[in-house]
């Protein structure tokens, strides 16, 4: 399972305000560079005059370093699994909860939808640890079904940051309407609600293919 940064990110690159310009270099914004297969989306144009493309430069490699951490573990379902992902993911939230608080309004909802994915990606990454109940039989298909409601117990604190974070993003974007003309703001806002009834509603016969 990847987790599923081009949603905003891939609208990010293609805003115009965030165009790439020929000539362009790389200047690595955060701690997250020491990450190879990240350092690419820390790209800021040499001529930019806002501050867009370097926080949006500083957001991507962020969740790309989420996501690469979270996929070097070999996860379980247990309390040291939790532990690993709260640890693989602290230092985006570090960036997302900073931006969340003192950004602009746009990159308030996008922090906010951003941290909420990650809270769900966290989810069905603990989820996806079970096998699949869908071949087990008897004694077996019993055992599966209590690892799976077991962790959906343990998901829960995870499950309502998410519902916390989408709460926000839609509060925000509530109070300033102007921003539904902003691709990246509008994808943000829409997509916050629709991925945590994904995340609420685990498929327990199969692996959820939810966010990526």
């Amino acid at each position: 399972m990847r987790l599923r940064v081009p949603l905003l990110l891939m609208l990010l690159a293609a805003s115009p305000t965030v165009v790439r310009a020929a000539g362009s270099v790389a200047s690595c914004p955060n701690e997250h560079c020491d990450i190879p297969e990240c350092t690419a989306l820390a790209w800021i144009p040499p001529d930019a005059l806002i501050d867009t493309p370097k926080i949006a430069a500083r957001v991507s490699v962020a969740m790309c370093a989420a996501g690469k951490r979270m996929s070097a573990l070999t996860l379980k379902d247990d309390a040291a699994s939790r532990v690993a992902l709260n640890k693989a993911t602290a230092p985006t939230f570090a960036v997302l909860d900073d931006l969340a608080s003192t950004g602009t309004p746009d990159w308030q909802i996008i922090a906010n939808a951003l941290r909420g994915q990650l809270y769900v990606a966290m989810t069905v990454r603990l989820r996806n640890s079970i096998p699949p109940i869908n071949q087990a039989m008897g004694p077996q298909y019993a055992a599966l079904m209590a690892r799976h409601d077991r962790v959906e117990q343990e998901a829960q604190p995870w499950l309502a940051s998410a519902d916390d974070s989408f709460r926000q993003a839609r509060q925000v974007a509530s109070v300033h309407p102007e921003l539904g003309n902003n691709p990246v703001v509008s994808t943000a806002e829409r997509n916050s609600a629709a991925s945590l009834v994904a995340a609420r509603a685990p498929a327990p016969a199969r692996p959820s293919a939810c966010c990526g």
